[in-house]
């Protein structure tokens, strides 16, 4: 099961920062941290005890190192890998907000825990539309997990963030030229603009001609009967009725007469 500071760390913190970096570096940085941290327990439905900002309660949240303001972090003492020990965010000299998590590494019985650096990028765009993909990328850095493991991070950070940009993967390459060659969407990112239709696609239902109007309901005649007329049927005469009656009264009349004389 994951723990709260795994939940922060890996999912909540990177997520709130692919959707507004700006928010998060003001709450963080300023007096609202704690309530930040406080909605990112909602978020995770778990206490979020032992998780802090370095130098907050003293009004110093903002670290500097090489130049580079930085924002630390800090989880209860991890247990088990993937755990983090430290959350790092940085702010590049072109404005853009990285996040770097620092957390435990896989070691061999015996040996101090090793503390690995990644970083979680945003990268394109995706079908749930929340302004990209997230893309976690290991540094070949690695640290202990002694005294000095705060000092390590903010420089590691700093020094991965002054440093001149590195040569992009082919996935990150692949990545930006089709962001590059993508037409301008004005505004809409791609996920929500309708999809472009195929040159020889057979045409949407909503394109073909209606049909015509059906025939009203004339209460079920078979397919193919003659059409049924609204005009009234003449019925039989009057006169013809009356008498039909009359005669049927005198039969009745003499059968009754007939019993009547021979009992």
């Amino acid at each position: 099961m994951s723990t709260a500071a795994y939940l922060v760390a890996h999912q909540v913190l990177p997520r709130r920062l692919a959707v507004d970096p700006a928010s998060v570096w003001g709450d963080l940085s300023g007096p609202n941290w704690s309530m930040w941290l406080a909605r990112a327990g909602q978020v995770v439905q778990a206490p979020v005890r032992g998780i802090g900002i370095e130098g907050a309660v003293l009004g110093k949240a903002l670290q500097t190192r090489n130049g580079v303001s930085l924002i630390a972090v800090y989880y209860p003492t991890p247990e088990a890998p993937g755990e983090p020990f430290y959350s790092v965010l940085a702010r590049a000299a072109n404005g853009e907000i990285r996040c770097f998590v620092f957390e435990y590494g896989i070691t061999d019985p015996g040996i101090p825990p090793r503390v690995v650096m990644a970083e979680y990028r945003t990268l394109g765009d995706n079908s749930l539309g929340d302004k990209g993909s997230q893309m976690r990328v290991r540094f070949d850095v690695e640290g202990r997990a002694d005294a000095q493991l705060l000092e390590f991070c903010l420089t590691e950070t700093a020094r991965a963030v002054g440093a001149p940009p590195a040569q992009m993967s082919p996935f990150e390459a692949a990545m930006a030229a089709a962001n590059a060659a993508a037409p301008p969407t004005l505004g809409a990112p791609p996920s929500q603009l309708p999809p472009q239709a195929f040159p020889n696609a057979p045409p949407h239902p909503s394109a073909y001609p209606p049909a015509a109007p059906a025939a009203p309901y004339r209460g079920g005649a078979p397919a193919g009967a003659a059409p049924v007329s609204d005009a009234p049927v003449a019925g039989p005469p009057v006169g013809l009725i009356v008498l039909a009656v009359g005669a049927g009264i005198l039969i009745v009349g003499a059968y009754l007469a007939w019993f009547l004389l021979t009992r």
